[in-house]
């Protein structure tokens, strides 16, 4: 009679010791995942066109370290060189998405590598009145990194 008890018992203790290794290894496979992948698109007329990622930097803290990694990449100008523009219509609202909601800062550049900001209204703008190819970086600041993102619109 005492066997049985002793048999759920053990039974018991290794499906709590292999439950903590399963959950252990989740954590693990999150920590691994540094710096994060944050997709970000623009909408336009209800369609999703994807941003290109250019610099990032990130900083996590793994005990009593901090890790940081910073990369460096192409002007926007550079890399809207091979990026296919976006075809709008004027007054046409681009509302801007990236992963987990970041604080926004949108720039327009201009052919003499000098920028101005474009004000944003919920993660929103108008297209300029005047036709032409824009170039516009997004760049997301969430609490412990940053990306920059380019997209190119033209238009009509």
């Amino acid at each position: 009679m005492k066997q049985k008890p002793l048999f759920l018992m053990i039974v018991l203790l290794i499906s709590l010791v292999l439950t903590g290794c399963s959950v252990n290894n989740a954590s693990e496979e999150n920590e691994d995942d540094f710096p994060p992948k944050m997709n970000g698109v623009i909408i336009v007329n209800e369609t999703d066109f994807e941003m290109t990622r250019g610099g990032f930097h990130w900083e996590r803290k793994k005990g009593l370290t901090t890790e940081v990694v910073t990369t460096d990449a192409a002007s926007p100008l550079q890399i809207a060189e091979s990026y296919k523009a976006i075809q709008v219509k004027g007054n046409e609202t681009i509302t801007i998405k990236i992963d987990e909601d970041p604080q926004i800062t949108l720039r327009k550049w201009e052919e003499n590598e000098t920028y101005e900001e474009v004000s944003l209204e919920k993660s929103s703008f108008t297209v300029p009145t005047d036709k032409g190819r824009y170039v516009y970086e997004a760049l997301a600041n969430w609490k412990n990194g940053e990306i920059s993102y380019t997209f190119v619109i033209e238009k009509e």
